[in-house]
């Protein structure tokens, strides 16, 4: 037999991110077409166990997440071409300044 429980997950810290769920780099200036939210992003309990609330997992999710949406939504609109550019833009997964921020 196999006992099934429940478990708490949460996770304190992340990606910086700005008000509209863009990644930031150290200096502070935002990856280009790079959103974080939930898990991913530094949400609104901060990076110390100390700082978590109940809920504050599921809010980070969906909040952030619709904004994170609705911001990208927006470059693509202004953009049609912003997608394929994304893919070539050497500033978005092989710029070795923007690689390993997250800690």
């Amino acid at each position: 037999a196999v006992k099934v429980t429940g478990a708490l997950l949460h996770t304190q810290g992340g990606l910086v991110v700005d008000t509209d769920a863009r990644v930031l780099r150290p200096d502070g200036t935002a990856l280009p077409n790079l959103f974080a939210a939930g898990g991913a992003a530094c949400g609104v309990s901060g990076s110390q166990a100390s700082g978590y609330l109940s809920g504050n997992g599921l809010l980070a999710a969906v909040g952030l997440g619709r904004v994170a949406g609705l911001a990208a939504a927006g470059l693509a609109a202004a953009d049609p071409a912003a997608d394929d550019a994304a893919q070539r833009s050497p500033a978005t997964c092989t710029d070795p300044d923007a690689a390993g921020r997250a800690g």
